[in-house]
């Protein structure tokens, strides 16, 4: 859970520290994600043991690639996230 938030909370995308403070990214990162993490952990918990949004993403990338079928494009679907595996940079430049 803990390199789960740290993906999160280590991009610019979220906390953008001014260019003077960038240098702290990474440290601050690593403590938010290790105070963060025992919560996430619950609320994934209390929603089944992990977060849903992998699970519909398959199944819409499955629909997709089955839409595609039935009008005979052809296509290839791939599923990538953006803080968790599989990650969008790896799926764009790796195939």
């Amino acid at each position: 859970m803990v390199s789960l938030c740290f993906f999160f909370f280590g991009g610019q995308d979220i906390i953008r520290l001014p260019r003077l403070f960038r240098i702290l990214q990474r440290p601050l990162a690593q403590l938010i994600s290790v105070l963060r993490a025992p919560k996430s952990k619950d609320g994934y918990a209390a929603i089944g043991g992990g977060s849903p949004l992998r699970k519909i993403t398959d199944e819409q990338a499955s629909a997709l690639k089955m839409a595609l079928k039935t009008k005979e494009v052809p296509a290839n679907v791939y599923v990538a996230m953006r803080y968790w595996h599989p990650f969008t940079e790896r799926k764009l430049f790796t195939r």
